[in-house]
């Protein structure tokens, strides 16, 4: 049986953005930073022999906040 790790992408891999006052997901390629400690976090895991997997839900799509979705 084979172990995962399962992480969710804004706050946790990488650094959230704040648009209008408001915590907001990365909507560019340009405002996606990862952060650090989460680069230690998965090259851990991975050594452990755990399957890393990304989740993300992205509400700002769904919301059509930006007009480039």
């Amino acid at each position: 049986m084979k172990k995962a790790l399962f992480l969710d992408r804004d706050g946790i891999l990488n650094k959230v953005v704040i648009r209008n006052g408001t915590v907001s997901s990365p909507w560019f390629l340009s405002e996606f930073e990862i952060m650090n400690e989460a680069i230690r976090v998965v090259e851990a895991a991975k050594a452990l022999g755990y399957m890393t997997i990304v989740v993300t839900n992205q509400p700002d799509i769904e919301r059509k906040k930006n007009e480039y979705f």
